[in-house]
């Protein structure tokens, strides 16, 4: 995985193999990389808001790795239900996606307090379990949320109780999200 800082200087890139690390490729000096020790099967990667925390999701060890952005040190590690993406809201807030059929648990979003590190909501899927590959994106106010393993993106209102709302049902295995400010199809003019 590959996610770029708030202000574009640095590109963070995650290492699944091995331990799993986390590298740091400074984009506007020429600084050699720094590689940082993650946890097993190293993936999802988040940026906070204010750019200064990396949070790293270690699906091997169901831990979070945070790190510092001025120091590129391990800031602390959190043990939390696997997964292997995460995502922070706008707010502050981090949400991560989890439950899968290999432990019977449900699927759902879990909202995390970044200040103390603590969960403050969950919202379930409707339907049944199902393997792994569930992924965030936080876009407009929005978080939308696609799933593999049930072929399906839907979009959750970070700030309702509401569940998750289906939004597309696809054949096409939905894995990675992107948002595009830019509207498909329409036609601006003055």
């Amino acid at each position: 995985m590959v996610r770029l800082s708030i202000d574009e200087s640095r590109a963070y890139v995650t290492n699944r193999g091995g331990a799993g690390t986390l590298s740091v490729i400074f984009l506007d000096e020429q600084q050699e990389p720094v590689v940082i020790p993650g946890g097993s099967r190293t993936e999802g990667i988040a940026v906070s808001p204010d750019n200064l925390e990396v949070w790293v999701a270690n699906q091997g060890n169901g831990t979070i790795t945070i790190v510092d952005t001025d120091s590129l040190q391990v800031k602390s590690t959190i043990a939390l239900a696997p997964t292997n993406r995460l995502e922070f809201l706008p707010d502050g807030r981090v949400v991560v996606p989890g439950g899968n059929s290999s432990d019977g648990s449900q699927r759902y979003v879990r909202f995390y307090n970044a200040g103390t590190l603590q969960p403050e909501r969950t919202l379930t899927f409707a339907g049944e379990n199902a393997g792994t590959g569930i992924r965030v994106l936080a876009a407009n106010r929005l978080l939308f949320v696609s799933d593999s393993a049930l072929n399906a993106l839907f979009i959750v209102d970070p700030d309702s109780d509401t569940p998750p709302e289906l939004l597309l049902s696809s054949p096409d295995n939905p894995d990675g999200l992107a948002w595009s400010p830019l509207r498909v199809g329409q036609t601006v003019s003055e």
